[in-house]
């Protein structure tokens, strides 16, 4: 198997693994860790969970 065609295969697994993930609620930090920061969960909100939630694939 070529290497891009290795590279596509992960891709595939990794997209498969994220949207399984869908409608599940955060666990939050280990016992003993601090917080994520207001200022990063507004970051992520604005430059990464931008739009509606697309629904998982095969659920």
């Amino acid at each position: 198997m070529e290497w891009i065609e290795r590279v596509g295969n992960l891709r595939s697994a990794a997209r498969t693994q994220v949207l399984a993930l869908t409608g599940r609620s955060l666990i939050g930090p280990q016992s003993g860790c601090a917080g994520v920061a207001p200022e990063h969960i507004r970051w992520h909100t604005a430059q990464v969970f931008r739009g509606e939630a697309r629904a998982a694939e095969g659920v």
